[in-house]
């Protein structure tokens, strides 16, 4: 069973508590109201004539009340603009796994109700918010038999899909583009050198680093994949700190024609997979 999939099971069975416990408050409302109105005509009834505008006015406000309680109950608690529940048709998680350390998203079913597109990248832009779902991005690296679509929680409690989203967000590089670049690569770790180098980018050697060799060169090896994705998210900051903004920029950097790259067909796949993630977002 996805992860998703577990998300809005129980976030429907939080709706269903909900509702049962707004129920349950309504019932005892209306219940403390009935006995208030009752004692308040007793009083009425029984008190003399001089007391009775004081009791008059109680009165009066317990109607009001009871006109509007049920409007009170039915409207529920003011969501703020972007909450969860309006994104995706289910109940505020609450504000607990909304964001830890650095403003991310806590691990776990709650926390993913958070890892949303934020804004849509239809140009290929490197440095912009998340395009993409944490979902979107579980669901590519599944289908592709990568490891990364392991959902064993790791560093900090994540899994790979919910740490690639999160450095995206916490570097301010789209994960979209990053999970493109990987995609082109390597079809998400699953071909060539990154199956033994953990090296989403296929990155070439770096200082003080071990390198893996095949066929068509040498390339860095990361001790597991989540430092791998540090190192591509990381040479994706280098590019955008130095001018390179867009995805038709980054390539001929990235893969160049020297190293018998088809630069035109690698950024036209880029750009197929960031559609098709946000599609699935």
């Amino acid at each position: 069973m996805s992860r998703s999939t577990v998300a809005r099971r129980l976030h429907i069975r939080a709706a269903i508590v909900s509702a049962i416990r707004a129920c349950l408050h309504a019932v005892r409302a209306a219940v403390r109201l009935a006995a208030a109105v009752t004692r308040a005509v007793l009083r009425f009834l029984f008190v003399p004539f001089r007391a009775r505008r004081v009791l008059s006015a109680s009165l009066v406000g317990l109607i009001v009340v009871a006109i509007l309680l049920p409007n009170v109950i039915k409207r529920g608690p003011p969501r703020g603009p972007g909450s969860p529940g309006q994104a995706v048709g289910l109940p505020t998680a609450g504000a607990s796994c909304r964001a830890v350390g650095a403003g991310l998203p806590a691990p776990g079913p709650c926390g993913d109700l958070w890892r949303r597109p934020v804004a849509p990248n239809p140009t290929g832009r490197l440095a912009a918010p998340p395009s993409v779902s944490v979902g979107a991005i579980w669901r590519a690296l599944d289908a592709a038999g990568s490891p990364l679509a392991d959902n064993t929680v790791r560093r900090g409690g994540r899994t790979y899909a919910e740490y690639i989203w999160d450095v995206g967000r916490s570097t301010g590089i789209d994960p979209g583009v990053m999970m493109a670049f990987f995609n082109q690569e390597s079809n998400y770790g699953t071909k060539g050198v990154a199956v033994r180098s953990h090296n989403p980018g296929n990155l070439r050697p770096m200082p003080d680093r071990r390198t893996v060799c095949d066929v068509d060169g040498c390339y860095a090896y990361a001790a597991d994949w989540f430092q791998g994705i540090d190192d591509t998210y990381g040479v994706l900051r280098h590019y955008t700190d130095h001018g390179m903004k867009t995805i038709e920029q980054a390539v001929p950097v990235w893969a160049p024609n020297v190293d018998y790259n088809d630069v035109g067909a690698f950024i036209d796949g880029v750009h197929q997979t960031i559609r098709a993630l946000a599609a699935d977002s």
